[in-house]
C-alpha cells in the first residue's frame, strides 16, 4: 500500500494558500520586470548601446564629487570662490612666485553702503546686491586673475603676473568705478562704492599670512581716506612722522581752538587783465605737516566731527568778506572749498542759501570748489545735489583737470560754470608741442559744455599770456601775489579797482 512519502515531489497535492502565495510571488517578478523594461525604453537609445553599468556608477560619482567639492570650496551666494579655496590658492600662488620670482598682487575690497541697502531694504535684496557685485568683479579683471568671496560684502583679488605698477592701478581704479556704478534690486535703484587695500609680492610680505594682513591693514588706510579709493601697503610707510591717531587728534583740537584762518588771493580775467573774484583758502596755523593749506589736510577734516561745520563756515566767510570789501562789481565772486559733508544733506542748496542771505550775497557771487577726485568719489545722491546747486545760482568749479584722470561719463551728469586745469600739469605740456594740442583739447571741451576753463598756479604773465590766446579764461598764481590775510587782500583789492578805473 502506497503512503504519502512514496509519492514524488513534483506529485504532491499543494495546498490553496501555497498555490496563491506562489501566484502573488509569480506576479510581483513580471510586474517588476514589466516595470524595468518600461524603465530602459525611456532611456536615449545611444546610453543603451555605449554606456555600461560601471559607466553610469563612475558618472554619478563623479558629479557627486563635483557637487561635494563646490559644496566645499565656492560660496553658495556669490558662487564665487570661498575663503578656504582663496587660502589655497593663495599659498600655492605664494610659494609658485617664491620659484618663479614671479611678482603678484593681492587686492582686499569692502563695500561702502552695503549695510544700509541691507538694513533698510532687507536681506533678500541684500543677497541679490552681492550677486550683482561679485558678477562685476569678474567681468573687472583678467581672465587669469583669481576672485574670492571672503564673506559678508569682503572680496578678495589675486592679480597674477603684475610686473607694473600702473596695471594695478588701471584695474584698481576700474574695480571701483564699476561697483560704484547705480544698481537695480527689487524696483528700485541702490547705490554703493568700494575701498581697495593692495599689498605686493615679494616686498610687501615673506609669507602668504603677511601678505592678507598687509593688504588688509592698506584696505583700513584706503577707507580712512573717503570714499572710492585705493591704497597701497607701501604708501602706508610714506605717511608723516606724527602717527596717524595722534595727526587726527591734534587736528581736532586745533579746529577747536580756532587754528583755521582763511587767507585770499586774486583770479584774474586773463583777457583783460583784471580782478574778477577771490580765492578763499584755509591755512591750519603750525601744521605738522608739509603743506598747511586746505587741500593737504582736508581728509582729515572729513573724518572730523568738525567737517559740516567748517564747511559751512567756509562758505559764510566767502559771503561776509564779499560783503564787507566795498562797493564791487555785481560779477565778483569769492571762491571756496565745498566740502563733501555738505553734498550729503538733504537740500544743500537750500541750506547754503539760508547761510549766505543774511550777508546780502546772491549765489552768483559765490563759487563753489570741487577737486576732481572728490566728484568721482560722489555717490548718485550728490551728484544730483551739485546740480541742483548750479541751477540754484551758486557757480560751481571743478579743479584738477590734467593731474586727475577724466571720467566723462560722471562729468555729462554734471553742471558747472568753470572747469580748472592744474598748473603744474600745464606748465610740463606748454613745454611741447603735442601737450599745448592736449591743452587746446581740454578747454574746447569745456567750451563744448559751457563752462569756463581756469588755471591754477599760473607761473609767469608769458605763460598767462598763452594760455589767453589759446582760449582760457581766468587764472591765479604767483604771477600776481601770493595769498594774502583778509584786510592785507582788501587793500590790494581797493588798489586793483582804483587802478581798472
Amino acid at each position: 500500500m502506497s503512503t504519502a512519502n512514496s509519492i514524488p515531489v513534483d506529485k504532491r497535492r499543494t495546498s490553496p494558500a501555497v498555490a496563491r502565495c506562489r501566484k502573488a510571488e509569480k506576479y510581483r517578478k513580471t510586474l517588476w520586470r514589466h516595470r524595468l523594461q518600461g524603465w530602459l525604453r525611456q532611456l536615449p537609445r545611444w546610453l543603451m548601446h555605449k554606456t555600461s553599468l560601471s559607466a553610469l556608477v563612475e558618472a554619478q560619482v563623479k558629479a557627486r564629487t563635483e557637487q561635494l567639492f563646490r559644496q566645499a570650496n565656492y560660496d553658495a551666494l556669490t558662487h564665487l570662490p570661498n575663503r578656504a579655496f582663496f587660502m589655497q590658492t593663495m599659498e600655492n600662488t605664494f610659494k609658485q612666485a617664491e620659484h618663479t620670482q614671479t611678482p603678484f598682487a593681492l587686492l582686499f575690497l569692502d563695500l561702502d553702503g552695503f549695510k544700509p541697502v541691507n538694513d533698510t531694504f532687507g536681506h533678500s535684496a541684500g543677497d541679490e546686491l552681492l550677486r550683482m557685485v561679485a558678477a562685476r568683479l569678474i567681468a573687472s579683471i583678467r581672465d587669469d586673475d583669481f576672485v574670492a568671496r571672503l564673506g559678508g560684502d569682503e572680496f578678495v583679488i589675486l592679480l597674477r603676473n603684475v610686473v607694473d605698477r600702473e596695471i594695478i592701478e588701471t584695474i584698481s581704479k576700474r574695480l571701483i568705478q564699476e561697483i560704484s556704478r547705480p544698481y537695480w534690486v527689487d524696483g528700485r535703484t541702490v547705490h554703493i562704492s568700494t575701498s581697495v587695500g593692495i599689498s605686493e609680492h615679494p616686498h610687501d610680505g615673506k609669507t602668504a599670512a603677511q601678505l592678507i594682513e598687509n593688504a588688509d591693514q592698506a584696505l583700513y588706510a584706503a577707507k580712512r581716506q573717503g570714499r572710492k579709493q585705493f591704497c597701497f601697503y607701501q604708501s602706508i610707510q610714506q605717511m608723516p612722522e606724527v602717527a596717524p591717531d595722534r595727526l587726527q587728534s591734534r587736528f581736532e583740537v586745533d579746529v577747536a581752538h580756532h587754528k583755521l584762518t582763511p587767507y585770499f588771493r586774486p583770479i584774474t580775467d586773463l583777457r583783460h587783465g583784471r580782478c574778477i573774484g577771490a580765492r578763499l583758502n584755509l591755512r591750519w596755523q603750525n601744521a605738522p605737516i608739509d603743506s598747511p593749506w586746505y587741500e593737504a589736510w582736508q581728509q582729515l577734516l572729513h573724518r572730523s566731527q568738525w567737517s559740516l561745520s567748517v564747511g559751512l563756515w567756509m562758505i559764510e566767510s566767502a559771503a561776509y568778506y564779499r560783503s564787507q570789501w566795498g562797493q564791487l562789481p555785481t560779477d565778483f565772486f569769492i571762491s571756496a572749498p565745498l566740502d563733501m559733508s555738505l553734498l550729503l544733506e538733504d537740500d544743500p542748496a537750500e541750506l547754503l542759501i539760508q547761510r549766505i542771505k543774511p550777508y546780502g550775497v546772491s549765489p552768483a557771487q559765490i563759487e563753489l570748489r570741487i577737486e576732481l577726485d572728490s566728484v568721482y568719489k560722489l555717490d548718485q545722491k550728490a551728484i544730483h545735489s551739485t546740480r541742483s546747486l548750479h541751477q540754484s545760482g551758486f557757480r560751481l568749479r571743478f579743479s584738477g583737470l590734467g593731474r586727475q584722470s577724466l571720467d566723462l561719463s560722471l562729468l555729462s551728469q554734471t553742471a558747472v560754470h568753470a572747469i580748472a586745469l592744474d598748473g603744474r600739469w600745464v606748465q610740463q605740456q606748454l613745454n611741447q608741442a603735442e601737450g599745448i594740442r592736449w591743452v587746446r583739447a581740454l578747454i574746447a571741451m569745456a567750451a563744448g559744455i559751457d563752462a569756463q576753463a581756469h588755471v591754477d598756479e599760473i607761473a609767469d604773465k608769458t605763460q598767462g599770456q598763452l594760455l589767453s590766446r589759446l582760449g582760457v579764461h581766468s587764472g591765479e598764481g604767483p604771477v600776481w601775489t601770493s595769498y594774502l590775510t583778509d584786510k592785507a587782500f582788501a587793500a590790494y583789492l581797493a588798489q586793483q579797482l582804483a587802478t581798472d578805473a
